[in-house]
């Protein structure tokens, strides 16, 4: 609760700025070590965006849709703050983006319940267990495979070893890419 009030009330304090240029409110909460998409994600949760890209009416905006903006931010950004707090996800009913490190921090095991997909531009990777799945979007049949335990370093493909084994890997990297696209899409978050 410390930090969404931290958040909120920074933004409280800087709100007349914020009415007057709407787009401060993304380079506040940017601010937070968040990528705009993210920031848009959060707001677009909240139901405040005009259906573009802009905030709806903010001058008339009331504390608790600040607040409930903030809720949905720390829902989307810090999920391992947000166990930490002790504070439920603002809409349980929705996806939240990654999970919370706390067991891990407290030193007990820890396995994820998800292989870890990641994009950067047209470069794709996906961390399943002790293998890494490294491919390009356009080049599909040169999907790279590494063995992260055995070989830290990424230096020995296997995908011609294991051709079974990256073809699984493939198949889930391309159904999250097509999941992440719906939920930008809005598809995880009906009206």
């Amino acid at each position: 609760a410390e930090l969404q009030r931290w958040i909120l009330d920074n933004l409280r304090a800087k709100w007349q700025t914020v009415q007057r240029k709407p787009e401060h409110l993304y380079g506040m909460l940017t601010g937070y070590q968040a990528q705009r998409w993210l920031t848009h994600e959060a707001l677009r949760i909240a139901g405040v965006l005009d259906g573009g890209d802009r905030a709806t009416s903010l001058p008339t905006w009331s504390d608790e849709t600040l607040s409930k903006v903030v809720d949905h931010f720390l829902a989307v950004r810090f999920p391992t703050v947000l166990a930490a707090l002790g504070i439920e996800s603002p809409d349980p009913s929705r996806p939240m983006d990654g999970v919370s490190l706390l067991p891990l921090i407290a030193g007990a095991d820890f396995k994820r319940g998800s292989p870890l997909a990641f994009q950067s531009r047209s470069e794709l990777a996906l961390i399943d267990g002790r293998y890494k799945l490294h491919s390009k979007l356009a080049a599909a049949g040169k999907d790279k495979l590494y063995d992260l335990s055995a070989d830290p370093a990424e230096q020995k493909n296997l995908a011609a070893e294991k051709p079974a084994l990256a073809a699984q890997l493939r198949k889930t990297l391309e159904e999250w890419q097509k999941s992440t696209k719906a939920s930008l899409a809005g598809a995880d978050y009906p009206k």
